[in-house]
């Protein structure tokens, strides 16, 4: 089961707007670099003070690129065919429906365990769930799919 903690701070960051959840992507994983505590954090106190962190339309760029290559890894798991993420599969599906905080504990479990910090991985749980999962429900793969041009 996932840890309820990574589920509430998934539903905390629900009511930013896509351009704020991709600039706190990038300032995490960003951050995380300067300071490896931000990585383990579910609710890491980033802000835009660490050197190097760049200009806001860099922390745009950055946090789209991540949210690319993380999107479709995740979406490989989530509506892929692979044995291997089968549990992962039905732990995720299983969820839709459920409650926000349910749904995005589960999702961010699914990223930490596939290598994303958990930092990183509150955000593209927020991300995800906010902008393909909930609104598709259960069209979420042919609606992501249509998304990454992959359907």
């Amino acid at each position: 089961m996932a840890d309820p903690a990574l589920g509430k701070s998934v539903e905390a960051l629900l009511g930013y707007d896509d351009e704020a959840l991709l600039k706190e992507l990038a300032m995490r994983a960003r951050g995380a670099q300067f300071d490896p505590a931000i990585a383990g954090a579910y609710q890491p106190d980033v802000a835009h003070e660490f050197p190097d962190m760049g200009l806001a339309d860099d922390l745009l760029d950055l946090g789209g690129r991540i949210l690319r290559r993380w999107e479709r890894e995740l979406h490989a798991v989530v509506c892929g065919t692979a044995k291997e993420d089968a549990e992962d599969r039905k732990t995720i599906l299983a969820q839709i429906g459920a409650d926000d905080a349910a749904l995005g504990a589960a999702l961010g479990a699914v990223l930490v365990g596939m290598g994303a910090s958990a930092a990183v991985a509150v955000v593209l749980a927020a991300f995800i769930l906010k902008r393909i999962l909930k609104p598709a429900g259960q069209e979420a793969c042919k609606k992501w799919s249509e998304r990454l041009g992959t359907g």
